[in-house]
């Protein structure tokens, strides 16, 4: 009777520790399915129907752009430090920082601006055709 007393609580136990575990896996596959990677950033805006859908795209996107406007920053210092450099180096360096730098601009601000779209549809502001990137 002992034995089974203490088979049933270590059983009770096992099961409630497996009810915790799928409960906790799935809790945390839902957080990660709503959360915008360079990987499922396509099928996320394919997908995208909600105000949070719309808005976990929105704060993507303006990750995207600050990411893209450190890039420029760090060439912009890079292109700073050859300025005080001669020689051939200068010559190679500075004409590839200022392309990047331009480029990262442009990349930013395109980035902010789908930002931005995303952000409105998340407020209901606009639908999807009408100011927003929508994949095909």
């Amino acid at each position: 009777m002992l034995f089974e007393m203490a088979g049933n609580r270590w059983l009770g136990c096992f099961v409630r520790l497996a009810i915790t575990l799928a409960l906790a896996t799935a809790v945390a596959g839902a957080a990660r399915a709503d959360t915008v990677t360079d990987e499922n950033v396509a099928a996320m805006m394919q997908a995208a129907k909600t105000p949070a859908d719309y808005q976990s795209l929105a704060t993507y996107f303006t990750d995207e752009a600050k990411q893209a406007t450190a890039t420029a920053a760090q060439h912009q210092a890079m292109m700073d430090g050859m300025s005080r450099v001669t020689g051939k180096s200068q010559q190679v360096a500075i004409p590839h920082c200022t392309n990047l730098i331009k480029s990262s601009k442009a990349e930013a601000k395109e980035y902010q601006a789908l930002a931005t779209a995303y952000e409105k549809l998340a407020s209901g502001g606009a639908t999807p055709g009408h100011g927003a990137h929508d994949t095909p």
